[in-house]
């Protein structure tokens, strides 16, 4: 529920949420030699009601300002049939947060911003069952996993709507990670996620968007991070360094015709090495180029894309936990070479607009694969 009052003092904006969550996770393990299957079931129960109010004014012709505050209560209950365990949690939170814009002239705009944030766990990673990778290896939830919390604060100049720069920190307390322990006498490796960290990030980013011709659009960014992390769980013993990244990124858009009807599109990213917490990060990058292309007025659209074209952006990582190094590879969803096709036909009056709503529950869904 959303409700909003456009008052002459001030708009004034507030609402509500419940959500309430029922997973259940079953694994099946096959015991060839004791000729069974164990079924390990896991039930995670989620409860959460949210309440906010924001209020917007509009101090002067240069200053505006926006307050809000959100209000949350969560009940969980995760429940491990076949190891017997149960785990309540329930716990209140506030969160904040605080716009203030300055704009002197047409020219220049000037923000700044805080703001509170939780970031509540997969679902998944509570499951305590085992879900065996090989025959030393092993991924095990854990059910006392608890949300992490970030306090961000970012002062963003933008001069002529084209140059964006920013400086930002971020304070991340409670961190969750994915934490592979191995034991030295059995060389079994259990995978599993932890709250076991405070980091802080701080930073500089400069972002540039200007058209070089008619048809020739680029943009340009620029991102340099300082980390200083801190091992808070006594079970994970690392080493830790304070560190310094860095990230380069330009997409160019190419118009192909007068109609404007066919568009190519290049971009490529660089990240620097850098070190988080325990854990080493190579070097990784990615070129990847697009072609979109309409027809039938604009009704029927085709797109192909070709990303990581050298195959560089997967990331080499290395880890040091409890005097065990562990090297991994990681490739994400859009990490590696591969390439897409999209075919989309618009049906009916284009003069009709339909409001596009969006799900309370689309937080709930991400975790929940």
């Amino acid at each position: 529920m959303d409700i909003s009052h456009p008052f002459e003092f001030a708009n004034l904006s507030y609402g509500g949420k419940i959500t309430y969550t029922n997973s259940v996770y079953s694994i099946n393990n096959n015991d060839e030699l004791a000729g069974r299957i164990d079924i390990d079931e896991f039930k995670y129960i989620e409860n959460i009601q949210a309440a906010y109010v924001n209020v917007f004014k509009q101090l002067s012709e240069k200053w505006k300002i926006q307050l809000g505050l959100r209000a949350e209560n969560t009940t969980t209950e995760g429940i491990s049939r076949s190891l017997n365990i149960s785990n309540n949690f329930d716990y209140f939170k506030l969160f904040p947060t605080v716009y203030l814009t300055y704009q002197p002239n047409d020219n220049n705009t000037f923000s700044i911003n805080y703001g509170r944030r939780i970031n509540r766990p997969y679902f998944s990673r509570l499951n305590p069952a085992s879900f065996f990778i090989n025959q030393s290896t092993r991924s095990v939830g854990n059910p006392f996993l608890q949300p992490s919390f970030s306090d961000n604060f970012e002062f963003t100049h933008l001069y002529k709507g084209r140059l964006t720069s920013t400086a930002f920190f971020e304070a991340e307390t409670d961190g969750i990670g994915t934490v592979a322990i191995a034991d030295n006498d059995t060389f079994e490796q259990v995978i599993s996620s932890y709250n076991y960290f405070t980091l802080y990030r701080m930073g500089l980013s400069e972002s540039y968007n200007l058209r070089l011709t008619p048809w020739w659009d680029s943009n340009n960014s620029v991102y340099l991070v300082y980390y200083i992390s801190e091992i808070t769980n006594d079970l994970i013993q690392a080493p830790v360094q304070d560190n310094f990244s860095y990230y380069l990124s330009t997409d160019h858009s190419f118009v192909l015709n007068k109609a404007k009807t066919h568009r190519a599109q290049l971009s490529y990213w660089y990240s620097g090495p850098f070190t988080i917490n325990q854990t080493e990060n190579d070097a990784n990058q990615a070129l990847n180029i697009s072609l979109r292309s309409q027809f039938f007025d604009k009704k029927l659209q085709l797109a192909f894309s070709a990303l990581d074209i050298f195959n560089t952006s997967p990331r080499i990582s290395t880890s040091d936990v409890n005097g065990v190094v562990s090297t991994f590879i990681s490739r994400g969803i859009f990490r590696g070479r591969g390439f897409r096709i999209s075919l989309n036909y618009s049906f009916g009056n284009d003069e009709i607009n339909v409001r596009q709503r969006r799900e309370g529950n689309t937080t709930e869904q991400r975790r929940a694969n």
